[in-house]
């Protein structure tokens, strides 16, 4: 018989937690996500992150002081690279310089002289 009781009481004091919130509305409004600002930002990421590899791939290679623009698109979870410059000082050669980003990070680049 103490089981039950026990049982009884239990819900009965559950019931009279909840009681005050039946007639209770809750009104909880999540702010807007701005999906073009997250994309721009993604983007703005992915060109940081590419030609900060780049980069780090030309210092490796020995190829110093030397500058790196990426211009890309990404849409639908996909990324395009629309261009992918490389500045070089004149004591290098452009046509190696090419042929070494594209063997080590497959980026087909244009590449120019600082100055040009």
């Amino acid at each position: 018989m103490g089981k039950y009781f026990k049982i009884i009481l239990s819900m009965f004091i559950f019931v009279s937690f909840l009681y005050p919130l039946k007639g209770a509305q809750f009104n909880i409004s999540l702010p807007e996500l701005d999906i073009s600002a997250y994309e721009d930002m993604t983007q703005e990421t992915y060109e940081n992150t590419i030609s900060d590899y780049v980069k780090s791939t030309l210092d490796k290679g020995g190829y110093n002081s030397s500058s790196v623009n990426v211009s890309l698109s990404y849409k639908e979870n996909e990324i395009y690279i629309n261009s992918l410059n490389i500045g070089i000082q004149n004591e290098f050669n452009a046509d190696d310089v090419k042929d070494y980003v594209f063997e080590n990070t497959g980026f087909n680049a244009q590449v120019y002289y600082i100055g040009e």
